[in-house]
């Protein structure tokens, strides 16, 4: 359907109406989250963070495997323009198509995302990231660059899922993009050749 917007002058100004309807404009599946953007600025209420108004449909025949939402984190602004959904792992690539229940979540006209204006379809990542580089940044820091873009997320910031070898231990994790973190370490020592393993 054309959307259109409409002018009138009025005391000098130019004013607009929107004639589109609320509707998602992009996905994009990055790992463990999916980035749902709106066209409008949307209400940030329960109905827009509850995780059963998310469905993923699997459209692939060749992919037999469930896509489950885990939380939802609106844009941390009063209007969000975009949600992101945590969601399980999926690295099998294939074809989707997210689903949002009609008539709950609203922009900030209070007009509701009805049916048909409320799926996207989207392609799944195809293969897990990769670690590119690590590489000692002070002897106790390590940066960490991925072949993919990350959900910034606890489990990207979570300590515990980067170790090495030697007792080299990870003490904490800052995001420096989404793709690249800084590992604080205990004390590296000169010579030494530390194994990352990411999980």
């Amino acid at each position: 359907m054309p959307t259109a917007n409409y002018g009138t002058f009025l005391y000098g100004e130019l004013f607009y109406g929107q004639t589109s309807k609320f509707t998602i404009t992009t996905v994009v599946h990055t790992y463990l989250n999916l980035r749902v953007n709106f066209n409008e600025a949307a209400i940030d209420n329960a109905e827009l963070r509850d995780i059963s108004n998310y469905n993923i449909i699997v459209t692939s025949p060749s992919i037999d495997y469930d896509f489950e939402v885990l939380a939802v984190t609106p844009e941390a602004v009063t209007n969000p323009t975009y949600v992101d959904l945590m969601v399980t792992d999926c690295t099998h690539g294939g074809d989707y198509q997210l689903v949002i229940t009609p008539d709950k979540i609203q922009n900030v006209s209070t007009a509701y995302m009805e049916s048909g204006y409320n799926t996207k379809l989207f392609t799944g990542v195809s293969e897990l990231p990769d670690v590119l580089t690590a590489h000692a940044v002070s002897s106790t820091s390590v940066r960490v660059t991925f072949s993919k873009t990350m959900a910034v997320n606890d489990e990207y910031l979570d300590p515990s899922n980067y170790s090495f070898t030697g007792g080299l231990v990870v003490k904490s994790v800052e995001a420096e993009s989404e793709s690249v973190v800084l590992l604080t370490t205990t004390e590296q020592e000169i010579g030494q050749i530390y194994d990352l393993t990411v999980t």
